[in-house]
């Protein structure tokens, strides 16, 4: 797979591990049923990277 296929897969991970950040950096609750939706929004993003 060359670096330009993989860019774009690269860059959702960045996206969902952002957003795990952000929430976990929150000063307000975040739910654990959200943060694990993204974590595997995450996973499948490397999913379809390695695939």
């Amino acid at each position: 797979m060359s670096f330009q296929n993989l860019a774009p897969c690269l860059s959702q991970v960045e996206t969902a591990l952002k957003k795990c950040l952000s929430a976990l950096n929150a000063e307000h609750p975040v739910s654990v049923s959200a943060l694990s939706e993204t974590i595997g929004n995450c996973a499948n993003a490397l999913n379809q990277c390695l695939a």
